[in-house]
């Protein structure tokens, strides 16, 4: 199987980018841009589940699981840039999920 063409480098904690961005979108994180924790923890548990070694690092096999597309088609191309708060991306995110503030996003969470 072929890597996807986001995927250009294994993407570990305190990475930033692009590709960052498009695995949290993934994997329906906040698209910040910026590995953390909290990202660790989620391809970890992603791993599990599909099956690969559970690193917390998004390699080869754990990009290729999580594939070019998500469900919907190609991710738009404002998921894949970082989304900071009062911009107006992450406004059109929280409209998406119904909510109008940071607490409306913990509780579609």
């Amino acid at each position: 199987m072929n890597a996807p063409t986001w995927w250009h480098r294994p993407i570990v904690d305190g990475d930033k980018g692009r590709d960052v961005a498009i695995v949290q979108r993934k994997l329906g994180l906040l698209p910040t841009g910026t590995a953390d924790a909290v990202l660790s923890i989620t391809v970890r548990g992603y791993q599990k589940g599909v099956g690969v070694p559970q690193t917390g690092v998004v390699d080869e096999p754990t990009a290729c699981a999580l594939g070019e597309q998500e469900g919907f088609g190609l991710l738009p191309a404002w998921w894949t840039e970082p989304v900071y708060p009062e911009s107006e991306e992450y406004l059109h995110a929280l409209r998406l999920l119904g909510a109008t503030d940071v607490a409306g996003v913990k509780r579609f969470q």
